[in-house]
This record gives structure tokens, C-alpha cells and sequence, in this order.
């Protein structure tokens, strides 16, 4: 399901004119006032342009175009964004309030969490926490944590109560977190299909297809092949879902084949395969990944196609990336296992 973005740019400007005109008393029909607040926000842009902030919002961003792509929500809004008037000045405003199609109301504060070492437990004040559970109370939602983390590319969605709270810390081992990991509520699943996918590229032969002196060759594609475990998939659906499996899925690239005649030097197509590390021939498939990473894999590469972030947000509609499973599906061709997996309280 595709949620568009409702979003007015020229609103947002006002509004933070307005709010930083009550802290430095200035006049909205002041030409030199408008002035004075366009040079302070260009040197507030220079000093917030840090690593931490880019890659945080980046992520709390992000996290936003996962909830839309999985499904499951109806309602997706910015929480803490605007004024907010409390008689309880104890309160922090979550990031997110997401409304889920079951009509469910969840509070969600999005962190990203890039470990130094690969198991270190994540951390926060157990202040912070408490001023968000004082907010989560008094609009009566239930507080969630969406945790990225990003060494290991994966999304936990933990209650409060799952942080262990110690000298005024509250710790998260990431054992814990995937243990009592709710994602799923949000329509997130592993996935799981049979070895190996391959994509295979017809040369046009109506166009140059030949390997020249220098073995360079230039040519056209003229038909797509995608299998899966030697299975040709028909469907475009299919075919969607298997490719987004490729790309963005943790398999790797196991062989490559460009198939072409030696005495002729026409290349009659060029076929990449995909399968995991160590396949699993007792059980008969193999995981690929989980949705919400595929997503994040997706956004993750059109967000800094260089390595580098470029944008926070890519220039697509949230709800638009990763794969669309329908309800029941069956294929003979691209066989798949969902796995929805239920928090472990125990």
C-alpha cells in the first residue's frame, strides 16, 4: 500500500519563522527581521550538518518509509513535530504515532544504533525513557522503541519494559532485542525460498553481439530471464518480488556466465546467480532476509547511491519500496516461506 505524504513546505517555513521570532523578538513584517532569520538559519544548517545528526534523521526518516512499505499501518504521523502545551513539563514527544489497520495506536521513538563492537547492548537515560512513557500515558498509547541497527541492518521494535535499567541507565543486548522483537505487528516477515535465483540476459541479435579483438563487446538486451531453482518465473509479480530478492537480500553472487559461441564470438546471453553462503539441502530452502531490511537495504542505496548520504528522504512515495506479498500467496515457480515471527516474553 502506497501513503502518500501530506506535507505543506511553505506551512513548515512560517511556523519556524514564528518560533524562532518569539526567541529573538522578531517582526514578521520586518524586512531586516527577515533577513536576520534567513542568515540564522544558514549558520544553524552549517553547524547541524554533522555525521550524527545526518545518519539519525536519516534513520527516524527511514523508519518511516519501513511502517509504510510493510502494510500494516493506516496512519502514519509525525509526532513530535509543532508545539506541544503540557501542564507536565516531564514529558518527551515520541517521533512517530502510527495507527495500524486493526485500528491499533502505537507511540514509536526511532534510534539508530551503530555498534563499535558487534554485541555492545545499546543504552539510553532512564529519564528519557520515563518522560516518554509520561507522554505515552496521558494521550494513552503504548510506548515502542524502533531500534536500527545499522552494523547489522535490522529493525527491532522493543518495548520499554524489555530495557534493563541499571545507575540510571536503561541497556538492550541485541539478543534480547530480537528476541522480543514486535516488527511484525507492523507487517514485517523472513523470508525464505529455494536455491539458487538466477537472472539471465538475452543478447538482441538483431543488434552487434560479437566480442571484438580487444575481448570488448557492446550489445542489447533483448529478452529478461529470471528462475528460481532452474524454475523460469512467468509472473511479473513474481518476478518483482524475486528481483527485489536478489538485490537487496543477503545472499551474494555465486557465478556469472556469459555464454557465447568461440569461433563466432556472438554472445548469446549473460546470467548472474544468486544463492546463500551455506545452503540448507535437508531443509529445502533458504532464508533471504527480512522484509524490513530489504526496505532499508532499498532506501539505504537510493538515499546514498554513493556511499555518502546525499538525502534523508529518496524521491519516492513511502509505501513504495520493498516487496508486496499478497494474502495466500501459492507459486509453483518462486516458492516462499513467511515466517512471522511472535515476541518471546519467556
Amino acid at each position: 500500500m502506497c501513503l502518500p505524504l501530506s506535507y505543506s513546505f511553505s506551512f513548515d517555513l512560517v511556523d519556524l519563522y514564528d518560533a524562532v521570532g518569539r526567541e529573538r523578538k522578531l517582526n514578521l513584517n520586518c524586512a531586516e527581521d527577515s533577513s536576520l532569520f534567513k542568515n540564522l538559519i544558514n549558520d544553524s544548517l552549517d553547524n547541524s550538518l554533522t555525521d550524527t545528526m545526518i545518519y539519525g534523521r536519516r534513520t527516524e526518516a527511514m523508519f518511516s518509509y519501513v511502517a509504510a512499505s510493510l502494510g500494516k499501518c493506516n496512519i502514519i504521523k509525525k509526532e513530535d513535530s509543532g508545539d506541544v502545551l503540557s501542564s507536565n513539563p516531564e514529558i518527551i514527544v515520541p517521533d512517530y504515532k502510527l495507527v495500524l489497520k486493526d485500528g491499533t495506536q502505537l507511540l514509536v521513538e526511532v534510534k539508530n544504533y551503530r555498534q563499535i563492537k558487534p554485541f555492545a547492548e545499546f543504552s539510553v537515560k532512564t529519564s528519557y525513557i520515563d518522560k516518554l512513557l509520561t507522554y505515552a500515558r496521558l494521550v494513552n498509547s503504548e510506548l515502542y522503541f524502533a531500534i536500527y541497527w545499522s552494523a547489522w541492518e535490522l529493525w527491532t521494535l522493543v518495548k520499554p519494559c524489555d530495557f534493563i535499567s541499571e545507575a540510571g541507565k536503561s541497556k538492550l543486548s541485541l539478543d534480547t532485542a530480537l528476541k522480543r522483537n514486535n516488527m511484525s505487528v507492523l507487517g514485517d516477515a523472513h523470508i525464505a525460498t529455494k536455491s539458487p535465483l538466477t537472472i539471465r540476459f538475452y543478447t538482441d541479435k538483431t543488434q552487434p553481439h560479437k566480442v571484438n579483438d580487444t575481448g570488448e563487446a557492446y550489445f542489447v538486451i533483448g529478452k529478461v530471464e529470471i528462475k528460481c531453482d532452474g524454475s523460469t518465473i512467468l509472473s511479473k509479480d513474481e518476478q518483482k518480488i524475486a528481483m527485489a530478492l536478489m538485490m537487496y537480500g543477503c545472499w551474494r553472487e555465486s557465478n556469472r556466465v556469459w555464454n557465447y559461441d568461440k569461433e563466432s564470438r556472438l554472445i548469446d546471453y549473460i546470467e548472474f546467480e544468486f544463492c546463500p553462503e551455506e545452503a540448507n539441502l535437508e531443509q529445502g530452502f533458504d532464508f533471504v532476509d527480512s522484509i524490513s531490511t530489504i526496505i532499508s537495504r532499498q532506501y539505504c542505496q537510493l538515499t546514498a547511491p554513493n556511499g555518502k548520504v546525499e538525502r534523508l528522504t529518496p524521491n519516492i512515495s513511502p509505501g513504495l519500496l520493498g516487496i508486496v506479498i499478497p494474502d495466500g500467496y501459492m507459486s509453483d515457480t518462486l516458492p516462499l516461506w513467511i515466517l512471522h515471527q511472535v515476541p518471546n516474553y519467556e
